[in-house]
Formats: structure tokens, sequence, C-alpha cells
């Protein structure tokens, strides 16, 4: 599935190319499309959003190497490699 090149992924042709792929060939694919299928996990009820991990201000924006990083995204020879 990591191609560099989408037209190699798995999956580029068709869903059903990733169906008969040997790991998931005998995933119960009705089951799920019917919504049959149980959740491996389910979230607690209650709200579970830490509030320490909200950044109320983007301090790096003004950063000397965040500006270059963000910079070299945006070069064509850096879009190449994705």
């Amino acid at each position: 599935m990591i191609q560099r090149k989408p037209q190699n992924r798995l999956g580029a042709n068709s869903a059903e190319e990733v169906k008969q792929h040997p790991w998931l060939r005998d995933f119960p694919w009705d089951d799920l499309h019917n919504r049959r299928l149980k959740a491996p996990f389910i979230p607690p009820k209650e709200d579970n959003f830490d509030q320490k991990n909200i950044n109320e201000e983007w301090r790096d924006v003004e950063d000397e190497q965040f500006k270059a990083n963000f910079a070299s995204l945006h070069r064509e020879s850096t879009q190449e490699l994705f």
C-alpha cells in the first residue's frame, strides 16, 4: 500500500483488488457494508477531550526554522517525492 506512485498502490485499480488481497480475502465485507460488525473499541460516554492539549497561540509560526520548513514543503522538488 505504501507506494510512491499512486498507480502502484493496492486498490488503485478497484476496491475489489483490496478485497481479494490474501490478508483481507476472508474479511466479512457484507457484514461491514450492512453494519452488522461490532466495533472493536467504543469510547466512554463522557467527554474524553483533554483541554491541556489546546494550543491557544501558535508560538512557532514566527520561528525561522518553522518558516524554512513550511517553505520547503511547497517546493516542486519536495512535492515530487510524494
